[in-house]
């Protein structure tokens, strides 16, 4: 059973929007089974968008997301009160202004905070139920209209997560276009952190394997250019070429192991994750429309 609403709010120079939902969920046994639970879950979500334009060249923008998830054991026979096993709370806010200072610039800045945090008494083993990670973000951008022909990007974000630590990751793309072409070129530096699975987990995935977590796992740092051109003929024919190149460091990645000689009631395969200190991948794409 799902119960969703939207609110919203505006004139001429401001814009509220809110908008939430219940969703319960529950997957019963059959009349005849002898299964003495049956699990009931809750999930609850809240957004909220506002705006405001204090000039034509200048405006804010705020931003709340929240997503909260339990589930719950339901006794059939033993007349016991539900058991929760498992909850997640996952929330952003994000505060961002939009400045055009000319009409051919345009310059956005902000500021974004992630939080996540589980509790599972399945997934992350026997000693540990509860886990979480935050970061806070800052970051700027500027789209530069340079000519009608040369347009540039520009910008960085700066992270600092509860975990790995900060983190500063620009990037810069151009484009070009004389007459029915364009031509881009870009960079851009990545960052990516591991997830609480990947870092603690301890549990059987069904009949497969038993995932294992890794806690010395480290955050991925990446290095990707790209060159692309485009061309178009009369509305109708459009060719695009693409040459670009990712080089990654201690990309996370996740590998089967089998287990020689299994003690009863054990998986023979366990899934584990280990960082791999240089990955490079390289591509190139053409297509062709009429």
């Amino acid at each position: 059973m799902t119960i969703e609403e939207k609110l919203g709010w505006n004139n001429q120079y401001s814009r509220i929007t809110v908008k939430g939902s219940l969703y319960w969920g529950e997957v019963e046994n059959p009349w005849e089974s002898t299964a003495p639970t049956h699990y009931r879950s809750l999930t609850k979500t809240l957004q909220v968008n506002a705006e405001h334009a204090f000039n034509d060249r200048y405006k804010l923008y705020g931003t709340y997301a929240g997503d909260f998830y339990t589930r719950k054991t339901v006794y059939d026979f033993l007349y016991l009160p539900d058991s929760t096993n498992a909850w997640s709370h996952e929330q952003t806010v994000r505060l961002v202004d939009e400045f055009k200072p000319w009409d051919n610039l345009v310059i956005v800045k902000g500021f974004e905070w992630n939080g996540t945090k589980n509790y599972n008494k399945m997934q992350y083993g026997k000693e540990k139920t509860i886990r979480d990670m935050d970061d806070a973000n800052l970051f700027a951008q500027a789209d530069w209209m340079i000519t009608d022909r040369l347009e540039v990007i520009g910008g960085f974000r700066y992270t600092h997560n509860s975990e790995f630590g900060s983190a500063f990751t620009p990037k810069i793309n151009l484009m070009y276009s004389p007459g029915n072409f364009k031509i881009r070129a870009g960079y851009s530096r990545g960052f990516k952190t591991p997830g609480l699975t990947e870092l603690y987990s301890d549990f059987n995935m069904g009949s497969v394997s038993h995932n294992i977590g890794n806690p010395d796992l480290k955050a991925e740092h990446s290095d990707y250019f790209s060159v692309s051109g485009e061309y178009t003929w009369q509305g109708r024919l459009m060719l695009t070429a693409e040459l670009y190149q990712n080089t990654v460091d201690n990309k996370i990645n996740s590998y089967n192991v089998d287990i020689e000689d299994p003690k009863p009631g054990e998986l023979g395969t366990e899934l584990r994750y280990e960082n791999v200190k240089g990955v490079r991948i390289r591509g190139a794409e053409a297509t062709a429309t009429y």
